[in-house]
């Protein structure tokens, strides 16, 4: 092979290897803006990804401080509501108590209203999640199981003003019997007209009989005295139980506290 021909054949191995070279390189140069565009579309789902979960994530704390805001408003709103029907009621049985009791028409009334208020108190206590027959309504750490009895004491309450005036009644009924009791003894006359006086019966027997009547009265008159004590002793307990429950149940709101 002559210089001429060796020229010529490496001029076409250069002209070749540089063909090859710079298809390599525009394959490579696709290759690679391929690869780059996978990998911003990788990259960008994965952004996106995120960003839908931590939005994701976001709208969950949104919806969870909601809630809890919800929950506190409907506390709130709880309290003030049965502070309200707790005062009101207090009004109606005082109201109540001291009706005229010559007054038919007014004492059924305002014994009505005790009804209908302790009835609408009544609704804001549902069910205890643990019942507990012994329970200290005036206990200040907490208001477990006390719903149950607060029921209990309002319902005793409403029952204690149907009886009063009947007690009141009662209690003058006996008064006077006790006094007329002790006249007729020191009264010939008018112990011999009394409704118990059976001529019959020997000084003994007529003074038992008279020792009898006597005690019984009293023990009624008694009775009814400490019905009446008992209504007074139970308003006291629900207003003190009421005044404790509601103080509770507000520091539980300030705190936060579900139980």
């Amino acid at each position: 092979m002559d210089g001429g021909n060796a020229t010529i054949i490496a001029a076409v191995i250069a002209a070749v290897a540089s063909l090859v070279s710079a298809g390599i390189a525009l394959y490579n140069a696709k290759d690679s803006k391929k690869g780059a565009a996978q990998r911003d579309e990788v990259n960008n789902r994965t952004n996106s990804e995120i960003a839908m979960f931590e939005q994701d994530a976001e709208n969950k704390r949104n919806e969870t401080q909601i809630d809890a805001s919800v929950v506190w408003s409907a506390r709130v709103e709880w309290i003030q509501n049965v502070r309200r029907e707790t005062s009101d009621l207090l009004t109606a049985i005082n109201n109540y108590i001291y009706s005229d009791e010559n007054d038919v028409d007014l004492v059924k009334m305002n014994l009505m209203s005790v009804r209908e208020k302790s009835n609408l108190l009544i609704l804001y206590f549902g069910p205890d999640k643990v019942e507990n027959d012994k329970v200290d309504l005036l206990n200040k750490g907490d208001n477990i199981s006390k719903n149950q009895h607060i029921v209990k004491l309002i319902e005793d309450i409403y029952i204690g003003c149907c009886s009063y005036f009947i007690n009141i009644k009662t209690m003058k009924t006996c008064n006077d019997l006790d006094s007329l009791c002790k006249s007729c003894r020191k009264s010939g006359s008018e112990y011999e007209n009394c409704n118990i006086y059976n001529e019959h019966y020997s000084n003994q027997q007529q003074e038992n009989e008279c020792s009898s009547f006597i005690n019984g009265n009293l023990a009624k008159c008694q009775c009814v005295a400490e019905q009446n004590n008992k209504l007074f002793s139970d308003v006291d307990m629900l207003t003190n139980a009421m005044r404790i429950y509601l103080k509770i149940e507000w520091n539980r709101t300030k705190e936060r506290k579900d139980n």
